[in-house]
């Protein structure tokens, strides 16, 4: 089943990724990837994952790279770069979804 994913960019930069499938607003999410295609490749920048066993703790709602109570990262998050082109890619029990978006121009960084 497709499920909606939504997400947006906060002016400082901050990344919210939100799902909801057919009416059900908080749908149980295992799996959040965000990557991007570079030369024919998908490179994952971020990953994360509801651990083993802890289906009573799933969530919807994320803010990347932040890595919520019984979830783990894989790998090393990477940094998203400003004006490249990334997918979220969500799935949950019974349902997948995907979105694309462009990292948005952050502020610069005050002394």
């Amino acid at each position: 089943m497709e499920s909606k994913v939504e997400v947006v960019q906060e002016k400082n930069g901050v990344i919210q990724v939100a799902t909801s499938v057919r009416g059900n607003k908080s749908p149980c999410v295992k799996y959040v990837y965000i990557y991007h295609v570079f030369e024919g490749k998908m490179i994952t920048d971020w990953q994360i994952f509801l651990n083993e066993g802890r289906m009573d703790f799933c969530i919807n709602q994320f803010t990347y790279p932040n890595v919520p109570p019984h979830y783990s990262l894989a790998g090393n998050p990477r940094p998203l770069k400003e004006a490249h082109i990334y997918k979220v890619s969500v799935t949950g029990v019974g349902f997948v979804g995907e979105e694309e978006f462009t990292r948005i121009k952050l502020p610069p960084k005050t002394p």
